[in-house]
């Protein structure tokens, strides 16, 4: 869409490039002309005239709103390859007056897009707009001021803290949410070629000596691939199978079946690879019996012990057969082995990453995320039956349900194995392309579902995408909620958490248990005086003894008379109606410990939503100051319900049965910690925790407490949050994301 002014004259940019610490694009619009937004999408191209190069720069947009609001501002970058959603800036959210951040760039930008807002029929006069670069020595000193003024940075012993200079070096994403006071998310550009130039660039002697190492597996299976065709562009149908050809894992057979494709060129491709290599089988379909049918063709020309999966328009990774052997010569017991994907569009040129976590149900009903590349094992392919006929567009989801549901072992490669075509009518490229498919992607679900889950399965909704899904559970009306809320006075904060609770709950059947920790003010003892008359719901229990949140909420255990447990910070605000019942659908599933919800600030930027361990050298929340969107990520979508390591204890519910065999709160720790520690003893007693996405409360972070962190709590997640801090990745993220940026990004090497 276009944004175009009320008024009739034309919109211009002009930029002045000075040198290369003085760039700068400034617009000053004396007549306060009126623009108006049409659609959801409307845009401003900024043509350069010279690129902007790496480095910190500021970002100043001045206007005045007349109608509507501005919401969810951005900056596209253009680094040569065209506009896309990676390489974008989110920038503070404002409704009048002006939006200041500070952010760096990577790589060099030749042009910049600005989406000034995601509404339609919003109308704003233009002050002025300017992008200026910063010195590093200016950065420098700002994150020097800014860090001597946080009191949580002040409160690191010494040996865990990182100095200015390194943190503008290495972790530039840190600096400018730093700068930006973190409410604004200021995301570095996303640097995928660096990260492939890095990690997943070999020379031919590297091959070669890969090649040559196989020589030390004991286990070297047949590998089968199935790949169906129909009507494909020969250029990518060659470059498909020349990537078979090319893998360095040499015990491979290529099953193809043509559905019967009407162009004859197809078929005749086929046959002259055939020709020229024995490994590659083909049938040619008499009749045209899609997708499902025609992958059943292929699965019975296989004999290897396992199958993988190619789509006829796209492409192996040199290395994909050979990591999977690789991995199955640690372990053969493995059954269904999943990688790492990106994207390739029709010139070949590599984009959008998806660096996947480990196996995650809760993200498996939600999404199909594993994809591309899979490998199963063929046995227990053909005890499923193959592909389901009439499973069109999801048959690939609809068979790794029913293997999943005979107890396969999963493993995940963190490599990128696979690259998916883009191009005008691929499930890739649109969602929409394929509606059909969501539909029969959601009966398999449910199927899944209804078998797994036989008394608590309840339905599925339609998640906020095409291709998502959320899964809801049955949780009987007699079942009760305790939600145990600390507090020490603070009443201006605890009266509208409670009214929330009382008056926006949809959920009957709850008791509020407030933790009264010491209070001392008069006004305090009359609000739980009241409070507790009015609500008769809500008691006040006295726990006077020192500080201890883990102590604190062990207590209020002892008193609740609840099936569920909610512990609720006292500077929570309900916004979802339905957040009892959400969050107590997922603590009823025999496998779940920990459930957690998305905690949002007062601008709807994302304050939780999972925590990731070993990030920013300790645990801290994923996805934190961002929007919450269903956007191409390099890891995944932030509002799609997940599993995790660990949830934050300022909303955290879980059976109470499971609270108790589980021992409770970790009471060494004081003020944080016992909340992300009780996450992963509950994995290591193979439970699984999650984060309900679709479950929204405002969180204001911190308020009645401080944000002190007593060095006792440094040292207890020193020993009790390894191996995931320091020696293991988390599960639930990925290795190949920085864990020095909170908004999910490559690891890049510093230049």
């Amino acid at each position: 869409m276009k944004l175009t002014k009320v008024k009739g004259a034309r919109f211009n940019f002009v930029d002045r490039l000075q040198d290369v610490y003085d760039i700068n694009v400034v617009n000053s619009f004396s007549d306060a002309e009126v623009y108006t937004t049409y659609g959801t999408d409307p845009q401003l191209n900024i043509e350069l005239k010279a690129r902007i190069n790496r480095g910190y720069y500021k970002f100043l947009f001045d206007f005045t709103v007349v109608k509507g609001k501005i919401n969810n501002p951005k900056f596209y970058f253009d680094t040569g390859s065209g506009y896309n959603e990676q390489e974008i800036l989110n920038l503070p959210h404002s409704h009048n007056g002006f939006i200041e951040c500070f952010f760096f760039v990577h790589k060099p930008v030749l042009k910049i897009r600005f989406d000034p807002t995601d509404k339609p029929d919003v109308e704003f006069t233009i002050n002025e707009i300017e992008i200026c670069a910063v010195e590093s020595f200016s950065i420098f000193k700002l994150v020097k001021d800014k860090l001597k003024n946080e009191s949580n940075y002040r409160n690191i012993p010494k040996n865990y803290f990182r100095s200015a200079s390194f943190l503008l070096q290495n972790n530039q994403s840190n600096v400018v949410n730093l700068i930006n006071k973190s409410k604004a998310f200021s995301m570095d550009l996303f640097n995928y070629e660096s990260w492939i130039e890095e990690h997943d660039s070999y020379s031919p002697q590297q091959l070669e000596e890969l090649s040559s190492k196989q020589s030390e597996f004991e286990y070297r299976p047949l590998m089968s691939i199935l790949l169906p065709t129909y009507n494909t562009p020969i250029v990518w149908l060659k470059d498909c199978i020349d990537s078979v050809l090319c893998q360095i894992y040499p015990n491979w057979e290529l099953c193809i079946a043509d559905d019967n494709s009407t162009s004859e060129e197809v078929r005749q491709v086929i046959k002259e690879y055939a020709l020229k290599d024995s490994r590659i089988k083909f049938i040619l379909r008499a009749e045209n019996g899609h997708i499902a049918a025609c992958s059943n063709s292929a699965l019975e020309l296989a004999i290897g012990e396992y199958i993988t999966l190619l789509d006829h328009d796209d492409k192996f990774a040199p290395l994909a057969l050979y990591r999977i052997v690789e991995c199955l010569n640690l372990d053969k017991s493995i059954d269904f082995i999943y990688s790492d994907e990106d994207k390739i569009d029709v010139n070949g040129f590599r984009s959008l990453p998806f660096f996947k976590p480990d196996w995650s149900p809760a993200l498996f009903y939600n999404q199909n995320y594993i994809t591309h590349l899979t490998c199963i094992r063929r046995g227990l392919v053909e005890k499923v039956g193959g592909f389901t006929n009439g499973s069109e567009g999801s048959q690939d989801y609809d068979l790794f349900l029913k293997t999943i549901a005979e107890g396969a072992k999963i493993k995940h490669l963190p490599f990128i194995l696979y690259h998916w075509r883009l191009h005008d009518q691929s499930t890739s490229s649109q969602s929409s392309s394929k509606p059909y498919a969501h539909i029969s992607g959601k009966k398999s679900l449910e199927d899944f579902l209804s078998k797994k889950y036989p008394v608590l399965f309840d339905y599925l909704e339609d998640g906020i995408n095409t291709f998502t899904y959320v899964p809801r559970f049955k949780l009987e009306t007699k079942k009760k909620v305790s939600i145990i809320i600390p507090t020490k006075d603070k009443i201006e904060f605890l009266k509208p958490c409670i009214n929330s609770i009382v008056s926006l709950s949809s959920w009957d059947n709850y008791e509020i248990l407030v933790l009264n920790n010491n209070s001392v003010e008069k006004e305090t003892f009359e609000y739980f005086d009241k409070v507790q008359t009015v609500y008769e719901q809500v008691k006040v229990i006295d726990a006077n003894f020192p500080f201890n949140w883990s102590k604190l909420n062990n207590y209020g255990s002892e008193f609740a008379t609840g099936d569920f447990l909610i512990f609720l910070n006292n500077d929570i605000s309900v916004i979802s109606n339905d957040w009892i019942q959400r969050l107590c659908e997922w603590a009823s599933l025999p496998d779940v410990a920990t459930v957690g919800a998305m905690l949002l600030y007062e601008d709807d930027t994302i304050q939780h939503a999972g925590v990731v361990l070993g990030m920013n050298g300790w645990a801290d929340h994923v996805f934190k100051n961002m929007k919450p969107s269903h956007f191409p990520s390099p890891y995944v979508s932030n509002v799609l319900t997940r599993n995790v390591l660990a949830v934050t204890g300022a909303c955290v519910a879980i059976e109470k049965e499971k609270f108790v065999k589980l021992n409770r709160f970790d009471e060494e720790f004081i003020i944080c910690g016992s909340d992300v520690e009780l996450g992963i003893r509950a994995f290591r007693n193979s439970f699984y925790n999650v984060v309900d996405t679709n479950v929204r409360l405002y969180h204001y972070e911190s308020k009645s407490r401080g944000s002190e962190v007593p060095e006792n709590d440094f040292l207890q997640s020193a020993i009790k949050y390894e191996p995931y801090r320091t020696l293991k990745c988390d599960p639930f993220f990925n290795p190949n994301l920085s864990l020095y940026h909170t908004s999910p990004v490559c690891k890049v090497p510093v230049s």
